[in-house]
This record gives C-alpha cells, sequence and structure tokens, in this order.
C-alpha cells in the first residue's frame, strides 16, 4: 500500500509522469490492499465467515481456510503479482489477468451479500472499488490488448482462480 500511494502521491506532486497503464496499475495495488484489509482487519472476518458459510456448504471446497492460505494466496501470490504488474507495465497480459480476477473477487462478493442478504468481508470494496476499477481499466486497456493478451490474461485468471482453493488444500496438508 505504501509503495503504491507513495507512487500515486509522487504523480500528483511531481513532474513523474506515470502513464495510464502505471497509474491504474498503481491504482489496482493499493485497491487490493484496501480489500485485504476490509477482509481482516476492518472489520475483518472474513476467515470466519469463508469457514461458516462457504467452507463447510461446499461440495467442492473441502478443506476450512487457515492463516497459512490467507498468507500464500494473499500475500506470496497476489503482493507479487500486483507489484510485479505494476513494476512491469508492458505485460499488458498480466495486468489483464489481474483486472478479471479483481472483477471475479468483486462479483463473488457482491453476489454472496445479495443472495444471502447478508455484509461478508470484503463486500464494499467489491462492489463500490474492485467492479468500476475492472470496467475503467478494460474500457482503458481494450484498444491496447491484442489476441494474445486476451488468452494469456484469460488463462492467468484461471490458474490464479484455481491457485486459491489448491492453496487452501496445500495448506492443510503441511
Amino acid at each position: 500500500g505504501v509503495f503504491s500511494l507513495g507512487i500515486l502521491g509522487n504523480q500528483l506532486t511531481s513532474e513523474l509522469v506515470l502513464t495510464d497503464i502505471q497509474f491504474l496499475l498503481c491504482l489496482h495495488l493499493a485497491l487490493l490492499l484496501q480489500h485485504q484489509f476490509e477482509e481482516y482487519q476492518f472489520p475483518g472476518g472474513f476467515k470466519d465467515y469463508f469457514n461458516t458459510n462457504i467452507y463447510k456448504k461446499s461440495i467442492i471446497i473441502r478443506f476450512p481456510l487457515n492463516d497459512t492460505a490467507i498468507f500464500i494466496v494473499n500475500v506470496i501470490i497476489a503482493w507479487t503479482a500486483y507489484i510485479y504488474s505494476a513494476l512491469h507495465p508492458n505485460n499488458l497480459w498480466l495486468a489483464l489477468g489481474l483486472f478479471c480476477i479483481t472483477f471475479f473477487n468483486g462479483f463473488l462478493h457482491s453476489f454472496l451479500f445479495f443472495r444471502k442478504k447478508k455484509y461478508n468481508p470484503g463486500f464494499y470494496t467489491g462492489l463500490f472499488f474492485f467492479i468500476p476499477f475492472y470496467s475503467y481499466a478494460l474500457y482503458t486497456l481494450s484498444e491496447a490488448l491484442s489476441k494474445e493478451d486476451w488468452i494469456l490474461g484469460l488463462l492467468i485468471f484461471v490458474i490464479c482462480t484455481a491457485a486459491i482453493p489448491g492453496s487452501i488444500y496445500l495448506s492443510n496438508k503441511l
């Protein structure tokens, strides 16, 4: 968050000029950190919500969410990918894949809220930050994306989405 906010603040107060994609990628990282803050700190409770409302009712997810899985998904995978993407803005396929993950995350939080008519940690940032951000980012990038960017971006989306239940499984086996 400090990295992204530092770059965004520098953008506003200095002669450093970020391209549109660099700005979006830094903002993307800041939004991810805000989302994780909502899920795990304030109001927090995502692990308990997941284990009570998703894990226990799922025929697919057979292991509870634990702190190791949260660390693997949110720090090792997500922070690494988002920071790498921000530092390498020419990899539009990676940006697209991460933007798709962001949209899907926002969609799932919103779907759960409207289906269960109950708040879930991450809902507000999912609905009010992730979904509008994805729409704007896709609009901004659409002309620059090649067919290969779309293919690789969607592949990144599928692989990273599958890594979530995979990391939950592995963390329960450690």
